[in-house]
């Protein structure tokens, strides 16, 4: 998963890195 959001991160960085917090998030809880 972590290297669909480094491929990803050129897409839009903050969007990704929004996306990928809340989904750690959410694995986590």
């Amino acid at each position: 998963m972590k290297n669909i959001c480094i491929f990803l991160i050129g897409y839009d960085i903050f969007h990704i890195f929004c996306y990928c917090f809340c989904l750690s998030r959410t694995r986590f809880s």
